[in-house]
């Protein structure tokens, strides 16, 4: 089911204070606009099925605006882009309200974005604009794509307000309830997690008794690494059914009579290889990456005989990805399990 765009009832060009009661006035004008302008003779209606509260810096304001309009579209909410941009010297508000049309039902479906942008002298204003403008009756959701977070009293703030956090520093804080938030870098992780899953899939259907006796990952310094994430995730899913012993050689996954060992490679400088998995008739199945893992266009491959199976981050869109988090929170139980994993077994 497609959504056809209607041309947006913007505000952009006209700047607010940043003060609750002049937003919601303003924004309650263009309400009234909409409602008397039918389109083709439809009558609007106003959604807000949360409240997405969207934090960025200058370096990732594009990316946080086109993440802002593809949430509403997809799930229409009151919409909070707040920019801490430190080339500016402002505080100032811009509302904008948009609509698409749904060509199955003509139902026309609008929603709301309010951007806050902030110069470093007005950040300690942020924490009580922000929750004066939040729809307490629906979920918040917050995505941080802030690489550090260094506004200690907003942070504190979301942390308070959110159901929901995704961010794109290397860690969770602390301030975070982990069963409800996680990195960009899990989400980063997911074309290979799903490879893993088809890739055994494919092997089990053509040799049921097959099985892996040795997974190696491989280290890489840098360019955005994410196979101790895997490492992890790998181990979680096998001792849901096994007994975990540590050795010099890595880590052994004890399955009645059978044993799974874990270990670590170094990679070669130019090696894309992930993760290579050694099955008890000497066969080996590979996962292999092309590009840094935290750009949208790395390509993931899971290679065993004949079978070549990829996935591009880019067929896994952030916008759809938080969306389906909120609806079905497998995604949190599954990183929530795996971090429990890498502190238990102190995995770096």
């Amino acid at each position: 089911m497609s959504l056809a765009p209607i041309t947006p009832y913007s505000d952009q060009a006209d700047s607010l204070p940043v003060n609750a009661e002049a937003i919601e006035r303003r924004l309650h004008e263009i309400w009234r606009q909409i409602g008397s302008e039918p389109v083709s003779g439809e009558l609007p209606i106003k959604v807000c099925l949360a409240t997405c509260i969207i934090v960025t810096d200058t370096e990732g304001r594009s990316e946080a605006e086109e993440l802002a309009s593809q949430i509403a579209r997809l799930h229409p909410s009151r919409i909070l882009l707040v920019t801490v941009d430190d080339s500016v010297s402002e505080y100032t508000a811009y509302v904008a309200t948009s609509c698409t049309r749904d060509p199955e039902t003509h139902q026309t479906r609008c929603w709301e974005i309010i951007q806050i942008r902030s110069d470093q002298k007005s950040v300690c204003y942020l924490p009580g604009a922000v929750r004066s403008l939040v729809v307490e009756s629906v979920p918040v959701v917050v995505v941080d794509y802030r690489p550090f977070q260094t506004t200690p009293e907003l942070d504190a703030t979301l942390a308070r307000l959110t159901d929901f956090s995704f961010i794109n520093a290397e860690v969770v804080p602390a301030t975070l309830d982990r069963n409800t938030a996680m990195p960009f870098r899990w989400y980063r992780t997911f074309p290979a997690r799903q490879l893993l899953g088809e890739l055994f899939a494919a092997v089990r259907a053509k040799s049921p008794a097959l099985l892996p006796v040795q997974f190696s990952f491989k280290r890489h310094e840098g360019n955005g690494s994410c196979t101790d994430l895997l490492f992890a995730w790998v181990l979680y899913r096998l001792s849901e059914r096994g007994e975990i012993t540590w050795n010099d050689r890595g880590v052994d996954v004890h399955l009645g009579d059978d044993v799974i060992r874990l270990v670590w490679r170094e990679a070669g400088l130019l090696s894309e290889d992930l993760i290579e998995i050694l099955f008890d008739n000497g066969s080996q199945a590979s996962l292999l990456r092309s590009g840094r893992s935290d750009s949208s266009d790395v390509e993931y491959e899971a290679v065993y005989e004949h079978l070549a199976l990829t996935r591009r981050l880019a067929e896994f869109p952030v916008s759809q990805y938080v969306i389906s988090s909120l609806t079905d929170t497998a995604e949190f139980d599954e990183y929530t399990a795996t971090c429990r994993v890498m502190m238990q077994y102190q995995i770096e």
